[in-house]
């Protein structure tokens, strides 16, 4: 585990161009490494950078006022490390939300790519959806599990020890007070301005039962910007990462072989 400014970081691979990962809150960058390094497996076509957000993972002693400064705090760390060098970011729920607030940067972002993004930090606002499972043969008595259930289609053994793993877990380990102030007060930009300028391609990958931020407004987004293209995954809830983890994939791979070498 690497760091700037008390900021940790994980890196692999020596490619010219950057990926940026982020992760959802209030988890940790384990979820997207255990995703997409064995994909990467031992390439060095790419940098790939996962970023433990304030408060959170190992920069949990790491305080940020706001999405504003954590926007911040991640551009102060690409443009010291990787300066000048072609970015692509990938985000996961909140992740997604600073990921677009990168964009105001001067970073040499060429695309994003989100999943599950969460754009309207207002819960209340969101139009989210009823979950549906779509496979269930295991059950079990715990309070894990009755949250696993009630965010996941899939229902499985399998995928219940994935999801304590990378999402359950990090959850009760980064539970403090700071993140429920920050998630209560300060959790959108301080102008709530998520509009895009520009015309770097953005890729949304969203849950057809997501309870939790729902699709129809990654949908609307998608509508009122010609370069925001959406797909909308079947049987998934905003686990996608857990529920359909190669329709994930798959879907970045040709975001990839689109984005040109800068």
């Amino acid at each position: 585990m690497s760091e700037y400014d008390q900021l940790k970081f994980q890196s692999f691979g020596s490619g010219r161009c950057v990926l940026v990962f982020l992760h959802g809150f209030p988890l940790n960058s384990k979820s997207l490494i255990n995703n997409f390094e064995p994909y990467f497996g031992e390439s060095q076509q790419f940098t790939r950078v996962y970023i433990d957000l304030p408060g959170m993972g190992k920069s949990r002693n790491v305080l940020s006022d706001d999405s504003d400064q954590t926007v911040e705090m991640i551009v102060k760390l690409l443009q010291v490390l990787f300066s000048n060098r072609q970015l692509i970011v990938i985000g996961n729920s909140y992740g997604c939300y600073l990921g677009i607030g990168l964009l105001k940067s001067s970073l040499n972002i060429s695309g994003l790519f989100l999943i599950a993004p969460m754009l309207i930090p207002d819960k209340d606002r969101r139009n989210v959806e009823h979950l549906e499972h779509a496979l269930v043969t295991f059950r079990e008595d715990s309070d894990e599990y009755q949250v696993f259930s009630s965010t996941n289609c899939f229902l499985t053994k399998e995928k219940f020890n994935l999801f304590k793993d990378v999402i359950d877990t990090p959850m009760r380990e980064n539970q403090s007070r700071y993140l429920a102030r920050f998630e209560k007060n300060s959790y959108a930009f301080v102008k709530n301005n998520i509009e895009i300028t520009g015309d770097v391609p953005i890729c949304i990958i969203a849950g057809l039962y997501d309870n939790i931020v729902g699709y129809k407004d990654s949908k609307k987004y998608a509508q009122q910007h010609e370069n925001v293209n959406i797909k909308v995954i079947n049987n998934a809830g905003h686990n996608i990462l857990i529920d359909r983890p190669e329709c994930v994939v798959s879907s970045f791979r040709d975001f990839l072989r689109n984005i040109p070498s800068r």
